[in-house]
């Protein structure tokens, strides 16, 4: 089993903590919402005989520490974080996967700097601004950030995965339905005894998404026009088990405006983890095409 070295990339306004794996050429993974390198880590290795993976905490969260008071991040920033730490570890254009929220920062990176991405998987990337509902799913944002104030986050979560996992929808067709905490008593949030515990674990990166990315990703638009011009460098991927989903149909939406067919890989939104091997396979055989 390859090992796993650290490295800290300067960046404007932080340093961040890199998690290195494997040898050959460099794969970027880029991790969604609050999650941090550790969620891309089986992954990571079970890409390693082929690539040398790289996985990042982003700016504000886990180990990535910020040069001052956090402040609201955009896209655009991270992508710049993105295209920084490329330029770090590989003068040769790479691979990029990007899931979630992270597929949105590989679609700017890709869109920004094609010079360093020889293939980019975005996989279930939540474009939600693209769909024909994209002002209830800002308006349900709202009331997640007020969730997030009055209540904590972890009720702010819970009622975000419901938000997503909403069928038929996709996604925030049933938002209006979502059952409505009575005043005065906590919400009562349906989750794995798994998720709570990551969530204990990830107090201050849930804080810090919902306090100052959650805004700016549901209002991210990728550029299409640029990314069109990219072809076959550019792989959307959606789950085998999530359609109906937002962030699912929200890829479905992406590859339709740019012209190209979506590449189901196995599992959900979180395939990732939740059936890493075959995962990755399908990783490695989309990335051999390219």
């Amino acid at each position: 089993m390859s090992s796993t070295r650290t490295e800290t990339v300067a960046v404007p306004g932080a340093r961040l903590h890199c998690e290195v794996t494997g040898s050959g050429p460099v794969l970027l993974l880029i991790a969604g919402a609050a999650a941090d390198a550790r969620v891309l880590s089986g992954l990571a290795t079970r890409l390693s005989g082929k690539y040398r993976a790289v996985t990042y905490d982003m700016r504000g969260l886990s180990r990535s520490e910020l040069d001052g008071p956090a402040e609201d991040v955009g896209i655009e920033a991270l992508a710049d974080d993105a295209h920084r730490i490329l330029a770090a570890f590989s003068s040769e254009p790479a691979y990029v996967l990007g899931s979630s929220g992270g597929g949105l920062v590989g679609l700017e990176l890709t869109a920004r700097h094609p010079e360093q991405v020889r293939a980019l998987v975005a996989h279930e990337p939540a474009a939600m601004a693209l769909l024909p509902y994209s002002q209830q799913w800002q308006d349900f944002v709202g009331e997640l950030e007020e969730l997030h104030r009055s209540a904590g986050a972890g009720a702010a979560m819970g009622r975000f995965l419901d938000g997503i996992e909403a069928v038929p929808g996709p996604g925030v067709a049933k938002l209006g339905q979502l059952a409505t905490p009575p005043a005065g008593q906590p919400p009562q949030v349906r989750m794995s005894a798994r998720t709570r515990a990551l969530m204990r674990r990830s107090q201050a990166n849930l804080d810090h998404f919902f306090a100052h990315q959650i805004r700016q990703a549901a209002g991210y638009l990728p550029d299409i026009q640029a990314l069109s011009r990219l072809g076959g460098r550019i792989v959307i991927g959606v789950g085998a088990t999530s359609r109906g989903q937002a962030p699912h149909e929200a890829a479905r939406e992406l590859a339709h405006r740019l012209g190209v067919d979506v590449v189901e890989f196995p599992g959900g939104h979180q395939g990732f983890a939740t059936a890493p091997g075959e995962f990755a396979n399908a990783v490695d055989r989309v990335l051999s095409l390219s």
